[in-house]
């Protein structure tokens, strides 16, 4: 299956491959039904990573002439995959060669320094191109607009810093800034190869990109379509989600209101909703409500998936979470 140009907390490369070999070639779920036809159009209001979008579209659950809406709030996130859509994979690969090469040159084939004082620290050239990205994207942040090369750097910047950073983690402080410290990476090999990126352009060939409140998403979903919904995910008890991937987190009333707002699509519209989360009983009693308010049902089922990252970086265990389907049909 294709593999991502960029590794995400919380990424569904492995939810996709429960999706699609546990509930629908099984016959649990009406294939035909939930696939993505032609005629139908596949959105993805928080699409992270775009794992999901990558493995529904190459296993053909997603029709090759089918349009898709992916969005996200984070804009350096999207602009990446503008890049890759759009720029050759041979200049992108370039870019990426000489910050692989060039970080390899700082470390002299040193390890990774260890408790420096931030003024050395700062000086690294892990620390030198995070700051490069955090400037630049925070004039995307501001006005919306780079330059084709910015927009190129930018692109290759955050794929150096994912590869480099600890555990590959994307995280942001309040001020918007890439915050992740250096990983344990001195013999890096390759950040991406031509042919992955340009795989992820061929992926990206049908899709329409955006950056912003999935709430500006809701007018593009027409009768017939898929949604997948997979929102930062709601808190474990009292232990806090990983919502730090924007400089707000996204809160419980938000929850509900997605939950809300995705049943009443179904209704009005004659969509379909795909939608993910931690498997607790605040998240199906959220869906529940939400659907009864509708009229409608929500059918729950619950899968067990490895994470594949953590804030630790140790102690990855099988994780219980939820595939709610929703729609108007009788399944």
């Amino acid at each position: 299956m294709p593999i991502s140009y960029l590794k995400w907390a919380g990424g569904k490369f492995k939810v996709a491959s429960v999706l699609l070999s546990k509930f629908t070639k099984s016959g649990r779920l009406d294939k035909e039904y939930w696939s993505v036809s032609s005629g139908q159009q596949y959105h993805e209001w928080f699409c992270g990573g775009f794992s999901m979008y990558f493995v529904l579209r190459e296993k053909g659950f997603i029709h090759i002439d089918a349009n898709a809406y992916l969005n996200d709030f984070s804009k350096a996130l999207i602009n990446s995959a503008q890049v890759i859509q759009s720029m050759p994979a041979k200049s992108i690969f370039q870019q990426l060669e000489i910050l692989r090469l060039e970080y390899i040159d700082s470390l002299a084939g040193r390890e990774i320094p260890r408790n420096e004082n931030d003024v050395i620290r700062e000086k690294r050239y892990y620390y030198l191109r995070r700051r490069e990205f955090n400037n630049i994207n925070s004039r995307l942040e501001s006005n919306g607009v780079l330059s084709e090369l910015e927009q190129l750097r930018l692109c290759s910047l955050m794929i150096f810093l994912n590869k480099t950073c600890f555990n590959g983690i994307y995280r942001v402080n309040k001020n918007g800034e890439m915050n992740v410290p250096e990983g344990d990476y001195p013999d890096l090999g390759s950040l991406r190869t031509e042919k992955e990126i340009q795989t992820c352009a061929k992926l990206f060939k049908k899709a329409l990109l955006s950056s912003g409140d999935w709430r500006g998403t809701l007018s593009l979903v027409k009768k017939g379509d898929l949604v997948y919904l997979d929102p930062p995910y709601a808190k474990l008890s009292n232990k806090k989600g990983f919502t730090t991937y924007s400089t707000s987190e996204f809160s419980e009333p938000e929850q509900f209101e997605l939950a809300n707002q995705a049943c009443q699509l179904v209704r009005d519209r004659g969509c379909r909703v795909i939608a993910s989360n931690h498997n607790t009983k605040w998240v199906q009693d959220v869906y529940r409500k939400a659907a009864k308010k509708a009229g409608i049902e929500v059918l729950f089922r619950k899968i067990e998936v490895s994470r594949s990252v953590s804030r630790e970086g140790s102690g990855r265990k099988s994780a219980s979470e939820l595939l709610m389907f929703i729609s108007t049909r009788d399944r």
